[in-house]
């Protein structure tokens, strides 16, 4: 006579292994695309604000528009605020680098390809 642990054990089973990769690798195709996401919008807007910076600074035409829309010269603050955000932007850019290489790791363990030297 057996037992109702013995009948549940005789009667488990698990999904195949092509299930199990298959949902291991979206799994980690969400977060690659997540984190690729993150990474294209901080160096886009860190692009962008970067460009606006140099070409108030380095062109008189740029230069004169602000003054015209502002009536007065950009303040030294706001340059400062840009300089900080740009730095802020840098440093997050430098983190996401870890999660990339974890993302990696993860398909590895997955059973998927190697990590490329780049992440």
């Amino acid at each position: 006579m057996s037992t109702d642990p013995e009948r549940a054990a005789a009667k488990f089973s698990t999904r195949s292994p092509k299930r199990d990769a298959a949902i291991d690798e979206a799994r980690i195709a969400l977060l690659e695309e997540s984190i690729d996401t993150v990474i294209r919008g901080l160096i886009a807007e860190r692009t962008g604000l970067a460009r606006r910076v140099k070409r108030l600074l380095d062109e008189p035409e740029a230069l004169a528009t602000w003054i015209s829309a502002n009536k007065m010269p950009p303040p030294k603050s706001e340059l400062e605020r840009a300089e900080r955000r740009l730095r802020l932007l840098d440093r997050q850019i430098l983190e996401c680098r870890p999660i990339k290489r974890a993302i990696a790791n993860m398909r590895v363990l997955a059973g998927g390809a190697r990590p490329s030297a780049g992440v």
